[in-house]
């Protein structure tokens, strides 16, 4: 029985550590998207910069093309990282059901210890309570005249 559980326990935390490492990959996701909108947005500003300090007409009719394209990029950006969160918040939670499954057999595993040693304790006091008795039967018949 022992061994069953052993290699349960070793086979779910093997698929704890899979999941772990899977939600690793979509915070790095994340992450990696939130940078493109940081960087979208820097860019932004220095257009607008631009823009602001060109007194050609040309470059302020170029800013417009660009700032039309750039808040359909930032739409587009603002999706994947809603995105992204939401595949993270999936793989939270199936880690969570993954560790919750590892500490339940774990426990299991702790009890039947637990049990094992106070089984093991109980019958050594059966048995030094039996010495015990047998030794002061001997006792008295020793004693007798």
């Amino acid at each position: 029985m022992s061994g069953d559980l052993d290699t349960l326990i070793r086979l779910r935390r093997w698929r704890l550590d899979e999941e772990r490492r899977l939600l690793a990959g979509r915070l790095r996701a994340l992450h990696e998207e939130e940078a493109v909108l940081a960087a979208l947005e820097a860019e932004i500003v220095a257009e607008q910069e631009s823009a602001r300090l060109a007194a050609d007409d040309d470059i302020v009719f170029a800013y417009a093309a660009f700032a039309r394209v750039a808040v359909a990029r930032r739409a587009t950006a603002t999706q994947r990282i809603m995105a992204a969160e939401a595949e993270l918040g999936r793989q939270r939670e199936v880690v969570r059901e993954r560790w919750r499954d590892v500490r339940t057999l774990e426990l299991a595993e702790e009890a039947r210890l637990r049990r094992e040693a106070e089984e093991a304790a109980r019958r050594e006091r059966i048995e030094i309570d039996e010495i015990a008795v047998l030794a002061r039967c001997r006792a008295k018949r020793m004693l007798k005249p």
